[in-house]
């Protein structure tokens, strides 16, 4: 198999032994959101649509992921990594985007559920992940803790 550049790797093994996996995923969770609120494209655009679309369903989010998985295109490949034993997923071109979806499948693994939620502010249409250890998260990030206008 070829070697690639490490920028189109994704440590996904180094997530997973981290102490603090949460504040390790936090840029691809962000990225996640971007992707799942339409901010940034990808090639799966159409699939991320879903995932946003199925929020508060988890049985349906979780599919919606499988589909998403699948629909990346180049498709990822699993290999060793040469600074250590961990795995990596290689997808070169949509790194980025493969982040985001591994993040949220492993955000939803080590917590047991579904973080996938729509804002509860009735003003704002966003979805959100939540990362908080308590899962009691109910606004999406762009909305202060005072209750406040939407900052967009």
């Amino acid at each position: 198999m070829p070697r690639s550049s490490s920028a189109d790797l994704v440590p996904v093994g180094d997530w997973l032994r981290s102490r603090r996996p949460f504040r390790q995923l936090r840029s691809a969770l962000l990225d996640a959101e971007a992707f799942l609120n339409g901010y940034q494209t990808g090639v799966a655009g159409a699939a991320w649509r879903q995932v946003r679309d199925r929020a508060g369903d988890d049985a349906a989010v979780v599919e919606a992921i499988d589909l998403l998985l699948h629909r990346l295109s180049p498709r990822p490949r699993v290999r060793l990594g040469a600074a250590g034993p961990g795995l990596f997923l290689e997808s070169p071109g949509a790194t980025r985007e493969l982040g985001a979806v591994c993040a949220v499948v492993v955000l939803n693994d080590l917590s047991g559920g579904v973080r996938v939620k729509r804002c509860g502010r009735a003003d704002c249409d966003r979805v959100f992940l939540d990362w908080t250890n308590p899962n009691n998260r109910v606004a999406c990030r762009y909305h202060p803790a005072d209750g406040a206008e939407c900052v967009t």
